[in-house]
């Protein structure tokens, strides 16, 4: 199912998601009658598909989150950002697994 970006407006909040990468929270910075910019990414607002990115086989995507997406994302940055701080600590047996 296609998302609707028609009633996008600056300041909304979008979830980018690349492959191989975390998804991200990001701001629509920009909008015009038939692109917006949200996440480094011009986006056609009709489909949904970013402009000006060669490589199909990695095309980063974007979605409205639901609630529960928001939890899940701020959760993972969280458990992330602990996992770094303890890995500075040169923990030998830390796995991501323990750390969350």
């Amino acid at each position: 199912m296609k998302e609707d970006f028609t009633n996008v407006k600056v300041g909304d909040i979008l979830v980018l998601s690349r492959r191989n990468m975390p998804e991200e929270m990001v701001r629509v910075t920009k909008v015009t009658p038939t692109r917006f910019e949200a996440g480094y990414y011009t986006w056609n607002k009709k489909t949904g598909s970013v402009i000006g990115f060669s490589d199909s086989f990695c095309r980063p995507t974007i979605y409205v989150p639901k609630e529960e997406d928001v939890a899940r994302i701020q959760q993972d940055n969280f458990v992330r950002k602990v996992y770094r701080k303890l890995s500075a600590l040169k923990l030998e047996d830390l796995t991501y697994e323990k750390a969350t």
